[in-house]
């Protein structure tokens, strides 16, 4: 009350934001309300339209190893020939799963895989050997509570990138990761880093010094990948666009699903977020 949602900066600093998804829902909400005053897109804000089309990389659902393998052969089919698959932590299950999607598919696509923290080193060194084979393009959070030194280290025995997705919550843990240059790429979640203008910094930073850099959006009900896709347009240092999953695109509280189609999300410019919020599907998460 009494601030101007123009004064993001302030906001961001306020003690009662604390709470990670709410300083990011708040401040998703003053940028599309800055957009709807002066009647542009966010990202006119945020650096202008550098791209129109925004790369996917399409995580694979499904409970079971089966459901994956046919969620991959029906993306494959639409054209989403980036994809990412999440491992289980038990070696042999996660190579016969990796090779299942890649026979499946006939080597069409470029798989992505992360390991999510789960891999003790020694596991670690065995998958990464069976990856290369397979021609694996990037695996993220190899290892077990990893510090960065870890990680450098192991990205010197493969050839495979190593990407880094956990710890990374504020621009200093970018800077901190730098610091070892042959970490080549860097998955960035707002969820986590609870701004935009955070994850701006962060994607600087990664850009001066030469990172792969994506940005992950999973689980939201549509503005969060709203806000992504105007980020991704604005800022080149994206260049792997966004991290997503078939139902981020359905829209679950929004009037019309973000429009994607062969791999592509495309921008909207329309004012503040480009998006328009159906409240009869926004009763359905109310709770008393």
């Amino acid at each position: 009350m009494g601030r101007s949602v123009f004064d993001i900066e302030e906001l961001a600093r306020l003690d009662l934001r604390r709470f990670v998804p709410i300083r990011l829902a708040i401040e998703m909400a003053c940028w599309d309300m800055m957009g709807r005053i002066c009647k542009q897109p966010i990202c006119r804000f945020l650096g202008g339209e550098y791209r129109s089309h925004i790369p996917m990389t399409v995580h694979l659902t499904g409970q079971t190893p089966e459901e994956q393998v046919a969620t991959s052969q029906e993306l494959t089919h639409r054209n989403f020939h980036w994809q990412l698959l999440h491992l289980t932590g038990r070696l042999d299950d996660d190579l016969q799963l990796v090779r299942n999607i890649l026979d499946s598919t006939q080597h069409r696509v470029e798989l992505r895989v992360d390991a999510a923290c789960q891999y003790e080193h020694d596991d670690c060194i065995k998958l990464l050997v069976q990856l290369e084979k397979l021609g694996i393009s990037l695996l993220i959070d190899p290892l077990r509570d990893a510090t960065p030194q870890q990680l450098a280290s192991l990205q010197q025995r493969t050839t495979i990138p190593i990407g880094v997705r956990a710890g990374i919550d504020s621009a200093r843990d970018v800077l901190d990761l730098v610091s070892f240059s042959n970490l080549t790429w860097l998955i960035l979640e707002p969820q986590r880093l609870g701004s935009l203008l955070e994850l701006r910094k962060c994607a600087d930073i990664a850009e001066a010094a030469g990172l792969n850099c994506a940005v992950l959006s999973t689980g939201s009900t549509g503005p969060t990948t709203a806000a992504m896709v105007q980020l991704a347009t604005a800022l080149p240092a994206l260049t792997h666009g966004l991290y997503s999953t078939p139902s981020d695109f359905n829209a679950a509280i929004l009037k019309n699903p973000i429009d994607v189609s062969d791999g592509l999300l495309h921008l909207t410019l329309e004012s503040g977020l480009g998006i328009e919020i159906d409240r009869t599907k926004l009763d359905r998460f109310l709770v008393a």
